[in-house]
């Protein structure tokens, strides 16, 4: 890893196509050397996207926004500090972040 990569946590609720476009371009394209995904993070445990972030070796993170409303936001601060996250992106996120 190239110390001026940026570090990028992305939060989705679907099926991941952001992800894997991300994924792709960061091994491959434009974001090479530059960014690197090292976290995602799921709001549904049905979502197709925890797949596809799981077979690029992809740290995932997942919760239950039914169960999880009130803690949502002191959740994904403990996982962008753990991450050490330079950048978050909402890519379909659905549930709501205080």
């Amino acid at each position: 890893m190239v110390d001026s990569e940026l570090r990028i946590v992305s939060l989705f609720s679907g099926s991941g196509t952001t992800i894997e476009a991300i994924h792709r371009e960061t091994e491959n394209g434009l974001l090479k050397n530059k960014v690197k995904l090292v976290a995602v993070v799921a709001d549904r445990p049905e979502a197709a996207g925890i797949r596809k972030a799981t077979s690029h070796v992809i740290t995932v993170f997942m919760f239950d926004r039914k169960y999880c409303k009130e803690k949502t936001g002191d959740l994904l601060l403990q996982i962008f500090k753990d991450m050490k996250a330079d950048v978050v992106f909402q890519n379909g996120w659905l549930s709501y972040t205080p």
